[in-house]
């Protein structure tokens, strides 16, 4: 009994369905260069005339492609090329003739013999894409009988204070009346937390506020304007104590004056150095 109830409803919904199915195919089998030309056209205007009639968007999307598929198949177009099939010969991506003006240009590369023939080819192709959606806005205005897309509310309630407030076109996803009611619906999402300094749990006014009261909060900026301990060494050259660095290496004198004395010492001890190697030399040199 159930089958047999079942049966029936698909055949009266495939006899509400057969003008369409007709229609579509006879659009379709009108398409150039191929019998997909018109497919997105025809699915988006299916498509919009069944929102407009109240289906969701993922059931009317799906009763618009079974309608082109069974339209499809009416025409004998059901099986798509492969990628592999629908690819152009390497031959073939060598033009002979303007497709803009239609004249003889010999082997090139491009569609096109001149800049003007190149804009003419593209204002063609744009002129066939608004084509495209004004035959799919005429054949959702027609399934609809001359239905007007469903607006969106010019008005919204406050979600705080439950006041209605114009809605803007650009803010489609405002849902506070102002700054006001949209800081205090803020403020209610947060949590209880503890305090830095003296670890009293307090209720913040700020998603940043980590003190419970001003005396806290000026305590934690002293604590950390406070500078770390440092590490000291000793200085080579002075021999006096000295704050090392946080970062880098280690510093072996308190500052640059130090350093450059210690530096001219050194540069002092290896010429005395050199010129007593070299009196040396000489002496064994003579006494040889």
């Amino acid at each position: 009994m159930a089958r047999a109830k079942r049966k029936k409803k698909e055949r009266a919904r495939r006899l509400h369905q057969e003008p369409i199915v007709r229609a579509i195919a006879r659009i379709l089998d009108a398409g150039t260069p191929t019998k997909f030309r018109w497919e997105s056209a025809c699915r988006h205007g299916l498509r919009g005339a069944y929102c407009m009639k109240g289906w969701k968007w993922k059931e009317a999307d799906e009763q618009a492609a079974k309608i082109i598929t069974l339209a499809l198949h009416r025409i004998g177009s059901g099986i798509r090329p492969t990628w592999r099939v629908a690819q152009l010969d390497p031959r073939e991506h060598e033009y002979h003739s303007c497709k803009g003006c239609g004249g003889y240009m010999g082997p090139s590369p491009v569609p096109y013999c001149s800049r003007e023939c190149g804009h003419r080819l593209w204002s063609r192709n744009y002129l066939s894409r608004l084509d495209d959606a004004n035959r799919a806005r005429a054949m959702r205005v027609a399934l609809t009988g001359g239905a007007e897309l469903p607006r969106p509310p010019e008005e919204r309630l406050c979600r705080r204070c439950r006041k209605p407030f114009p809605l803007s076109p650009h803010h489609r996803r405002q849902l506070f009346c102002s700054h006001a009611c949209s800081q205090h619906a803020a403020l209610g999402r947060l949590e209880m937390r503890d305090c830095i300094v003296c670890a009293e749990p307090f209720k913040p006014s700020a998603n940043n506020q980590m003190a419970c009261n001003l005396r806290c909060q000026r305590a934690a900026r002293m604590r950390s304007q406070r500078r770390p301990s440092r590490e000291r060494a000793k200085c080579l050259h002075c021999h006096e104590f000295f704050d090392l660095a946080t970062t880098g290496i280690p510093a072996a004198y308190c500052g640059n004056l130090c350093r450059g004395r210690a530096k001219r010492a050194r540069l002092r001890a290896e010429a005395a150095q050199k010129s007593w190697d070299e009196s040396q030399m000489a002496k064994i040199a003579e006494a040889a």
